[in-house]
C-alpha cells in the first residue's frame, strides 16, 4: 500500500509536468523576420528544451530515490522477520540437543539396523543436533546475513 501511494505521489507531478506546453520552437520563422530574432527564437527553443530535461530528470530523481528507499524499507522488515525466523530455528535446535543430552543420561546408546531405516538412541543425537543448529547460525550469519556499509565495495565474498 505505501509503494502504491509513493507511485502515486511520484506520477502525479509527472503528469501535471507532462502537459505538453506550446513549443516556441513550433513557432515559424517567416521571411519579414529578422535575423537578431531568428537567433534569439532559437536561443529561447534551446533553453525550453534544456529546462523541460531538467523537469524530467528531476523527476526521473525523485521515482529513483524513492524507489531506493522504499527498496530498503521491505528489504529491512523482511530481514527481521528471517533473523528472527533463525533465532527461533537455533533455539530450538539448542533446546532439542539439551532434551537430548539429559535423556541420553539414562538411557544406553543403541543402535538398530532393519528394513524401516537406521535408529540411533544416544547422546551423540543431542551432540549432532547442537552442531547442527551452531552450524547452521555460523553459516546464516557468515553467508545469508554479512552487515555491509552501503556504498561500500566490501561484499561476502572479499572476506
Amino acid at each position: 500500500m505505501k509503494q502504491l501511494i509513493v507511485l502515486i505521489l511520484l506520477l502525479l507531478p509527472t503528469a501535471v509536468f507532462s502537459a505538453e506546453p506550446k513549443d516556441i520552437c513550433d513557432e515559424n520563422i517567416t521571411m519579414s523576420t529578422s535575423v537578431n530574432d531568428a537567433i534569439d527564437i532559437q536561443k529561447k527553443c534551446q533553453v525550453e528544451k534544456n529546462l523541460q530535461l531538467i523537469r524530467e530528470k528531476s523527476n526521473y530523481d525523485r521515482f529513483s530515490l524513492m524507489h531506493r528507499q522504499s527498496t530498503q524499507e521491505y528489504q529491512y522488515t523482511t530481514s527481521i522477520i528471517i533473523f528472527s525466523l533463525v533465532v527461533v530455528i537455533v533455539i530450538f535446535g539448542l533446546v532439542f540437543s539439551w532434551l537430548e543430552f539429559k535423556k541420553g543420561k539414562d538411557s544406553t546408546t543403541t543402535l538398530k539396523f532393519s528394513s524401516n531405516g537406521i535408529e540411533i538412541s544416544s547422546q551423540i543425537i543431542g551432540l549432532i543436533v547442537l552442531v547442527i543448529s551452531l552450524g547452521f547460525a555460523y553459516i546464516y550469519i557468515d553467508k545469508a546475513y554479512p552487515i555491509n556499509e552501503i556504498g561500500s565495495n566490501n561484499t561476502s565474498s572479499n572476506k
